[in-house]
């Protein structure tokens, strides 16, 4: 495990790796809390290590092979700020807001004697198997990054109508996704007792692991007519693979690599139709309050269409 931090003005909170099976949570000294220690020095003044390489570069072309045929490229690189909610969940932690897990039992009467309409010893981890639970981000968490590139070929058939195909990709590394590095194997006994840090109970932990890809043939056309009325459509067959899916779960934890798979985002096939044109066109009045206007007011008035099928 390598790392949560959070606090609150002024504080710093964090949750650093200790010999199993205890954790250790660590805040500046003078903190009335048993759960408070100084926080190590080998992390400076930042709660995670800085991130200084995030350089971002893009280009493009355009040749015109012909009087009809254009082919046109790019390539780029984009940047996702790590997300600011896993940095906001930090000031929920202990011993700042108390939380925690209980543990139950199968029996029936673990459940009946559970004090559900009073959470007192629950939270202040005197209930039998309550364990304080931990939101965390990883010391080496760094922001994600997006490559991106697509390669199209465009042919004229006539002043007014143009067909064009492509290939789209792009490829994320570094997303944000949460691990739970305290959840226990299957097995007899107690549960509390097997975790890897005895002393929590349920840790998630934000890490920079996610990853996903995209690859897209696309085909589509536009035809222009006359003031400035055109419609358009496409069609897109593609594929989306990642390994977190919405909200960056897991499916094992102690075997992530099962987690590639087609992803929840994932639409096999597209297809779009959409018209544009200008259905108003007024001239300008001016008027006051002894003249007022009788014309019409200036503006103009946009239709649009936008019919979309997808499947999965």
């Amino acid at each position: 495990m390598d790392g949560a931090h959070g606090g609150q003005p002024g504080q710093n909170l964090e949750f650093l790796p200790a010999r199993p099976p205890h954790g250790h949570y660590h805040n500046p000294a003078g903190l009335p809390s048993p759960l408070a220690q100084k926080r190590p020095d080998s992390l400076g003044r930042s709660l995670i290590k800085n991130d200084n390489n995030n350089v971002a570069p893009r280009f493009g072309f355009a040749y015109q092979m012909s009087q009809k045929w254009v082919s046109r490229g790019a390539y780029g690189v984009f940047y996702q700020r790590y997300s600011a909610q896993d940095a906001i969940g930090m000031s929920i932690n202990p011993p700042f807001i108390r939380t925690g897990d209980v543990t139950l039992g199968v029996r029936q009467q673990d459940i009946d004697t559970f004090p559900i309409d009073d959470l007192t010893p629950v939270v202040n981890f005197v209930a039998p198997g309550s364990r304080p639970s931990l939101l965390a981000i990883d010391v080496n968490a760094k922001d994600g990054y997006v490559q991106q590139w697509n390669y199209y070929l465009e042919r004229s058939l006539t002043q007014s109508l143009v067909i064009k195909t492509g290939y789209v990709g792009t490829k994320s590394t570094g997303l944000d996704i949460f691990r739970y590095p305290n959840v226990t194997t299957p097995g007899p006994g107690d549960v509390q007792s097997r975790r890897p840090f005895t002393n929590l109970s349920s840790v998630r932990l934000s890490k920079s692991e996610g990853f996903s890809t995209y690859h897209g043939l696309e085909v589509g056309a536009q035809q222009r007519f006359s003031k400035g009325v055109n419609f358009s459509t496409g069609y897109t067959w593609s594929r989306t693979i990642d390994n977190g899916g919405l909200g960056g779960e897991t499916l094992n934890p102690f075997n992530t690599l099962n987690d590639k798979g087609l992803s929840y985002l994932h639409r096999k096939q597209r297809f779009f139709l959409a018209g544009c044109g200008r259905s108003l066109r007024a001239r300008p009045c001016l008027g006051d309050e002894h003249q007022p206007c009788r014309g019409r007011v200036s503006g103009r008035l946009a239709v649009e269409q936008l019919p979309v099928l997808r499947d999965r």
